[in-house]
């Protein structure tokens, strides 16, 4: 972990430094390293004790991003962003690093979530500066989402800023990734009625934002990773909080229909499949025991135009 903040002050110098203390060593070697470092401070810190040394290991990783963050592309003068990942090799390994420590304190998500609320701004930070880099948003992303799987419903505090931050994201970068963030609070806040008011609207607007730009075969086939993604989202939505999908006027079923018809003939099994699992949830006659009135309506005006292609599909 130490290797991968070596205290240098750019990520040219970051990455010699870590080559350095690396000899031989391949970033899966790292990864085993700093899994196990991290595995023994886990079994062997006493509780009381554990968040200081939790935080101790990603010290240095944080330390490296807010150093090495101030040396990327700046959105704002119109630098490119595109081919970071080549540019800097050092630099998604690094945020790997980070997703590794994340994912090392499964017995305890609160101190997990003490982590992933200290890391996510210089995460979200990075997908800004690297948006145009499909490559290390796609890590930041997920490094994100390891952090709030071990955290479970420890993370509620980091929830307001992230329903705020996600549908801005994706509405700039279109990377599937934040919808799969947001699935991932839907799974864990999802069961929760009291929520309903805060994951609602985030949810509309991102479903939204994604079906606008998936109107035909053609603009399907070029992001499938974007359909699959989409599709996953409100077919886990159905399963754990049907009850936002549906509800009247239930506005966004329209359009998620018509991508997961075209998503059927699609020549992507991922995406195939999520369509198709969509589909099957959403005519599922149970979906409806968790909905509220007039849900069965909605579903029935948007299914109805298009009951002779599904068909036929």
């Amino acid at each position: 972990l130490a290797a991968a903040a070596a205290g240098a002050n750019t990520p040219e110098s970051a990455a010699a430094a870590a080559a350095g203390r690396l000899v031989g060593m391949t970033d899966d070697d790292v990864h085993v390293v700093a899994s196990a470092v991290c595995s023994c401070v886990a079994a062997c810190v006493s509780a009381d004790r554990l968040r200081d040394a939790a935080a101790s290991c990603l010290s240095p990783l944080a330390d490296m991003l807010t150093r090495v963050l101030p040396t990327l592309p700046d959105p704002a003068s119109g630098q490119p962003s595109a081919g970071l990942a080549k540019a800097f090799p050092h630099l998604t390994p690094l945020v790997d690093r980070v997703a590794t420590v994340l994912q090392a304190f499964v017995r305890r998500p609160d101190v997990t979530a003490q982590l992933t609320a200290w890391v996510w701004p210089l995460l979200d930070e990075l997908s800004v500066r690297c948006g145009a880099d499909a490559v290390v948003t796609e890590r930041a992303c997920r490094a994100l989402r390891y952090g709030l799987k071990v955290s479970g419903k420890a993370s509620a505090d980091l929830l307001p800023r992230l329903l705020e931050t996600l549908p801005q994201r994706f509405r700039a970068l279109r990377h599937p990734a934040f919808l799969y963030i947001f699935s991932e609070l839907v799974k864990i806040f999802g069961d929760e009625p009291s929520r309903d008011a805060q994951l609602s609207p985030v949810l509309v607007a991102l479903l939204t934002d994604a079906t606008a730009g998936l109107t035909t075969l053609r603009q399907l086939e070029a992001q499938p990773d974007l359909v699959d993604d989409v599709l996953l989202l409100v077919y886990r939505a159905l399963g754990y909080c049907p009850r936002i999908v549906l509800a009247p006027p239930a506005a966004s079923l329209p359009a998620l229909l018509n991508v997961a018809m075209l998503g059927t003939l699609m020549q992507h099994r991922e995406a195939c499949c999520s369509a198709l699992a969509f589909l099957a949830r959403l005519l599922d006659p149970a979906v409806l025991g968790a909905c509220p009135p007039g849900s069965a309506e909605a579903r029935a005006a948007a299914l109805a135009p298009r009951g002779p292609v599904l068909a036929r599909l």
